[in-house]
């Protein structure tokens, strides 16, 4: 079970990629990308969303990481969870599933580019009213957090295990 998308995506994807034509290796990444979960789909498929409940006084919005959503499918997931939570109201993100701008590489190669991005999807975020942005994806939180403390921003920026385990506590972090 994976906390980011992007990590989990590669292991269940591209691992059988990397390998080759190395046969002594195919059928290991296979089962092993059988056996690999981001974080929200574990809980909606495998452990089962009615097992879980909560409480959390919040108003968040939700960013869909482009790894998680195109090649993980995940969509759905995350938002049955937050949905779950009461007294939390999620307040869909404008774009919400277009990309943050990091991309691992690209936010190095690119960097006017990736900020630009990034500028886009918080300007939508503060247009939500939502104190708090929930993703799957740590690199997308990460990458959005840090443009925003440089923007003077101290809106919040969560995992969405994070939100998940202070609903279950009563303790915000």
């Amino acid at each position: 079970v994976g906390l980011s998308g992007s990590c989990v995506a590669m292991m269940r994807n591209f691992y059988p990629e990397l390998i080759g034509d190395d046969m002594r290796f195919e059928q290991i990444t296979k089962d092993m990308g059988k056996r690999t979960y981001e974080f929200s789909e574990f809980i909606n498929r495998i452990i089962g969303i009615g097992r879980f409940s909560g409480k959390l006084n919040a108003t968040v919005s939700f960013h869909d990481s482009c790894h998680g959503l195109r090649e993980l499918k995940i969509k759905d997931e995350p938002r049955k969870i937050l949905n779950r939570i009461d007294g939390l109201k999620l307040v869909e993100l404008d774009q919400a599933d277009v990309c943050c701008g990091f991309g691992g590489t690209f936010s190095v190669k690119s960097p006017e580019i990736s900020t630009a991005m990034a500028d886009e999807k918080l300007k939508h975020f503060d247009d939500t009213g939502a104190g708090i942005l929930v993703s799957v994806d740590s690199s997308c939180l990460m990458h959005l957090q840090g443009r925003a403390r440089r923007n003077g921003s101290q809106k919040r920026f969560a995992h969405i295990a994070e939100i998940m385990a202070e609903s279950i506590s009563g303790t915000a972090a």
